[in-house]
């Protein structure tokens, strides 16, 4: 069967955005606008089509609307937001996990992330370009919580089962099947998280022993994981976002040490450091494009939290704060970056206190 006009027309496009990109480009940031009653924004993904998705929320002393407690969003490509709800019944949504929410939205729109109800427990959600849920993801038959992650190309969505007492199962949820497929820790381990996932159906996450050491692994869509080891002197690892081409992005550390370097690693699991901008002291990855690009923070004790790329050779770039003249900026991270190195993050305002929304373009 000959591949459909659109479908051709669609991987031409993303060729192209692939092809003009060579290395990091100037990137100017650019503050997304809120819904009508929030304050605060936080954009954690962006798609080839340059539709982003995140969070917004009311972070004031006052009671906050109810419309605007937490909730999910999607901005389109003109940076117009609409709202993510939450199931019936539910009291706010949000994106991602706490540590993972690179790789949240797909190039169909499809965005993946939880419900949560007044008790906070969450329910692992995915919507549609239009603002709806499409689908509602379950935990394992004996787990009371689950939440999604990530969401590859093909609609596949990786998150984690959670426990009555807390503990957790990486999953997976196939697109044409809404029950979880457990992806199992390392021999002799206890839990494993998943956060990130690839065109392919591969899985990044941590498997985590019952001392609470970490290592990061790999699952194939068959077979049982692969450990992605640390650096050299180096006794444990996690892991972050994964591109098409089975690189992963992560930490390696010495387990209560005082840093946390950035490492890649390449689809046979070798790792590769990634180095801070000139002058600062440490630096934490989250999400790596189709072409090896690599967006997150890094640490300096004279200018604070910036936000930085790495370009495929691993050279760090520091990315510009946006010209805000009210506020001080407290420090910015990126947080995904998509084929075209449009990238989207957040900055922190007064210590903290208030956040908004960036896009790098």
């Amino acid at each position: 069967m000959r591949p459909s006009f659109p479908r051709l027309a669609f991987l031409a496009v993303l060729a192209l955005l692939v092809s003009v990109t060579s290395g990091v480009r100037a990137q100017t940031p650019t503050v997304l606008p809120l819904l009508r009653a929030c304050t605060d924004g936080q954009a954690f993904s962006i798609n080839d089509w340059g539709e982003i998705a995140g969070i917004q929320f009311f972070d004031l002393p006052e009671p906050p609307p109810t419309e605007c407690d937490k909730i999910a969003v999607l901005w389109d490509r003109n940076g117009t937001p609409r709202a993510l709800p939450p199931l019936d019944g539910d009291i706010s949504s949000e994106i991602g996990s706490s540590f993972s929410r690179g790789n949240s939205i797909n190039n169909h729109g499809a965005v993946v992330g939880s419900s949560i109800g007044s008790d906070r427990s969450r329910t692992a959600a995915q919507w549609g370009r239009n603002g709806l849920i499409k689908r509602v993801l379950p935990p394992l038959p004996s787990d009371t919580e689950s939440f999604a992650t990530a969401i590859s190309a093909h609609g596949r969505v990786a998150g984690n089962s959670v426990g009555s007492d807390g503990s957790e199962t990486a999953v997976v949820w196939d697109h044409n099947n809404d029950t979880p497929m457990a992806l199992p820790p390392l021999p002799g381990d206890t839990e494993s998280h998943a956060h990130g996932i690839n065109p392919r159906g591969q899985v990044s996450g941590d498997s985590i022993g019952s001392d609470g050491s970490r290592t990061a692994v790999l699952w194939d869509r068959k077979g049982p994981p692969t450990a992605l080891s640390p650096l050299p002197g180096d006794n444990e690892s996690r892991a972050k976002g994964i591109n098409a081409r089975g690189q992963v992005v992560g930490f390696s550390f010495v387990r209560n040490g005082p840093s946390t370097p950035a490492v890649v690693w390449d689809h046979k699991g070798t790792p590769t450091a990634l180095p801070p901008p000139t002058g600062h002291t440490g630096s934490s990855p989250n999400s790596i494009n189709a072409r090896g690009e690599v967006v997150g923070t890094s640490q300096s004790l004279v200018e604070g939290s910036t936000a930085v790329v790495w370009d495929r050779d691993g050279s760090p770039t520091a990315l510009p704060n946006p010209p805000l003249t009210d506020f001080d900026i407290f420090h910015t991270e990126a947080l995904g970056i998509n084929a075209r190195g449009d990238i989207v993050g957040t900055t922190f305002l007064e210590f903290g206190q208030r956040s908004l929304a960036l896009v790098w373009r």
